[in-house]
């Protein structure tokens, strides 16, 4: 799968320590999808470290083309 990840997410990344091995974990198996505020669509998966994170795309289903990965959050 294709992706792009914003300057943002990347950031968003680094605070949150979430690798981008993390990132293609949870696009490639992400459990739960939803309509994202403004647009897009929000991915939810769980690492292998138990940890939630939501990823939130400005794609919406079904997810073609390059992903483009706008932010994203972990808890856990």
């Amino acid at each position: 799968m294709d992706y792009i990840i914003t300057n943002h997410a990347r950031e968003q990344m680094q605070l949150r320590k979430i690798t981008e091995s993390d990132v293609i974990y949870i696009l490639r198996s992400h459990t739960v999808t939803y309509p994202a505020n403004n647009g897009g669509t929000t991915l939810q998966g769980v690492l292998l470290s138990g940890e939630i994170v939501r990823i939130w795309v400005a794609n919406s289903l079904p997810l073609v083309g390059p992903v483009i990965i706008k932010s994203l959050v972990g808890e856990g």
